[in-house]
């Protein structure tokens, strides 16, 4: 260990602790980085977009289907441009075998207000607001989804 380097830590919860219904994820500053918008072709998963550790461990928690988030999807709501390069990064990423677009089978990606990515997600998945909690970078996205009752969390 590097003198002066901070040991990465991980929250968790109990184990017989009650866990959300559906995980949202927003992809630009919350599952990776950089932002599409900042790139001028195509990228590559892992090369010229690499995904945060910390959602890399989420990933692998909710990949492990035994495991205490057995009962919990995952979705992504993103307001990314470029959604045909955000579908393909998430094909392409790994994550213990499987891609990252296997483990957020609920994908909203399109310009536009999150309000009508919730609809969409709770209309595809069946949850309600109320069992969902959303990451995101920005602060003004929770607001429009927390009037629908959706638990946001700023990263």
């Amino acid at each position: 260990k590097q003198k002066g380097a901070r040991a990465s830590r991980r929250a968790s919860l109990p184990p017989d602790a009650a866990r959300p219904k559906l995980i949202v994820f927003d992809l630009d500053n919350t599952l990776w980085t950089p932002e599409l918008y900042q790139l001028r072709k195509r990228p590559k998963a892992n090369k010229d977009i690499k995904l945060f550790d910390g959602a890399m461990d989420a990933l692998r928690d909710l990949a492990c289907d035994d495991g205490a988030w057995a009962g919990t999807r995952a979705a992504v709501a993103s307001r990314a441009t470029e959604d045909e390069w955000a579908e393909a990064l998430l094909r392409d990423f790994d994550v213990d075998g499987r891609s990252a677009a296997s483990l957020l089978p609920f994908r909203e990606i399109y310009a536009g207000n999150k309000k009508k990515h919730f609809q969409q997600l709770r209309e595809a998945s069946g949850v309600a607001y109320s069992d969902m909690i959303f990451f995101d970078d920005y602060t003004a996205n929770h607001g429009d989804v927390t009037q629908l009752g959706v638990m946001g969390v700023h990263n």
